[in-house]
């Protein structure tokens, strides 16, 4: 645990040198012998039997982390109907707005800041945000453990995915993988707690608050520390390239014939790395945005208007037979929500869909199919019900983690510096959050609109 931590954070850290930069983008190439599951040395025999060792270790690490950065959101969610009785989507906003904005933010600026400092940051806020959200008797305790939940949540999948840049490309779809099993666990945990503590959702949520301390644990002592310390020197030399080259543009202005002269060079590294010719926020809205965020946004905006305006308007309305009475309605359709939405995302690590814009589509027809059952009543059972929130968080599931592969593999296969994809990667869940604001915020609009004009059906529950 503290080989990791000394060598990162020593006053005798060496930068890179030209040469290790470009070994570092070697290992770019290397990437395509990785995927195929040889090392790129083609050893065979002892070594080889070490490099799987070593990268099953480090998924497994991977798949954790997924789990324990979402896991607080996922408790909220499970709570949410308890917490923010009638004004549901109240839990969506809060958690969403903070994890989009964070989300866009933390990538422009946390490159100045060293990973063992970040890993601290998301630990310190992930045990505030089970502690904050049983404060009180209002929703003011609730509503700030919210957005620490969702900062956790999108600080830790910027985080690491950025992280995963330095080492194999199948961590991505472990930690996504993780994410999606988080899902499964914490509403499961949650309804057990719930039991056990007959439906005191504030003893519930407490019982979480040990979870948190795993996140260090995998980071100081599961993870490859070489890959670790390589992120950091990358990190740092990073810096030194990109001030070198702002200094050298700011030079250069003062005598056009060294403009001329260094005007190819400068453009070879902006095509690279960042520089005065290639922003962080211009690589964003270029290539990013369009590409990656716009359609993840649509899919997992569909999903949260479902899962948060739909499910608890029906429950609201009594529209379905032998469905359970209470908190547990809303509680199994998030349960089997998260059950697709992780079966998805680890269906991924065997075979990758990445045509990210048809799982937004098929998002979009799910939920045109829900909205027509506010008017058009067709699906009475609640079972079938069940059915129509798996292939929601299907549909979810399988379009975060292969846009989250997408991006990786996009990257690696340009050629980008290290610093470049890991940037990239870090944005892998800008359109899932943004998506939860936006469809929060449709979900509560849907859910007062249909108490006042719709009225409660005549079936009866459990």
């Amino acid at each position: 645990m503290s080989s990791v931590s000394s060598q990162l954070n020593g006053q005798n850290l060496a930068l890179p040198t030209l040469t290790e930069d470009k070994e570092a983008r070697q290992r770019d190439g290397d990437a395509k012998s990785l995927e195929d599951g040889v090392p790129s040395t083609g050893a065979k025999g002892p070594l080889r039997s070490e490099w799987r060792h070593t990268l099953g270790k480090d998924m497994l690490s991977f798949f954790i982390l997924g789990i324990i950065i979402a896991l607080p959101t996922m408790v909220v969610t499970s709570a949410a109907n308890s917490m923010f009785s009638g004004i549901t989507g109240l839990w969506g906003i809060c958690m969403s707005v903070a994890a989009a904005i964070t989300t866009f933010m933390t990538p422009l600026f946390i490159h100045h800041v060293p990973y063992n400092a970040r890993v601290l940051v998301s630990f310190v806020a992930s045990v505030l945000s089970f502690i904050i959200c049983v404060l009180g008797s209002g929703v003011v305790g609730p509503s700030v453990g919210t957005v620490l939940a969702g900062f956790v949540y999108a600080f830790g999948t910027s985080l690491y995915l950025a992280v995963a840049a330095f080492y194999d490309q199948r961590t991505v779809i472990a930690f996504s993988t993780g994410s999606g099993f988080s899902a499964v666990l914490g509403p499961a945990l949650y309804i057990g707690f719930m039991q056990a503590f007959e439906d005191k959702w504030r003893h519930a949520i407490l019982v979480f608050l040990p979870f948190a301390f795993v996140q260090p644990c995998v980071w100081w002592i599961m993870l490859s520390s070489q890959s670790c310390i390589t992120a950091e020197q990358t990190r740092r030399a990073a810096q030194v390239r990109e001030a070198e080259r702002f200094a050298n543009q700011i030079a250069a202005k003062s005598n056009a014939a060294i403009v001329s002269a260094n005007f190819s060079i400068n453009e070879n590294n902006d095509k690279t790395g960042f520089g005065p010719g290639r922003t962080r926020i211009g690589l964003f809205w270029k290539t990013i945005m369009p590409q990656y965020v716009t359609p993840l946004l649509t899919c997992t905006c569909g999903a949260m208007f479902v899962l948060s305006g739909l499910a608890p308007t029906f429950q609201d309305l009594n529209s379905f037979r032998d469905a359970p009475s209470g908190a547990l309605n809303y509680q199994l359709d998030f349960f089997m929500y998260g059950a697709a939405q992780f079966l998805l995302a680890g269906l991924a690590i065997f075979r990758s869909f990445p045509v990210i814009w048809l799982w937004a589509l098929a998002q979009l027809f799910v939920v045109a199919i829900g909205i027509s059952q506010l008017f058009y009543p067709f699906l009475t059972y609640y079972g079938v019900w069940l059915i129509f929130m798996f292939a929601t968080g299907g549909v979810v599931g399988g379009g975060v983690t292969n846009t989250n592969y997408k991006v990786a593999d996009d990257f690696r296969k340009r050629g980008e510096e290290d610093d470049v994809r890991a940037f990239a990667m870090s944005y892998g869940g800008l359109g899932n959050f943004a998506g939860d604001v936006l469809g929060g915020g449709l979900a509560i609009l849907v859910q007062k609109l249909a108490a006042e004009n719709l009225a409660v059906r005549a079936h009866g529950g459990l």
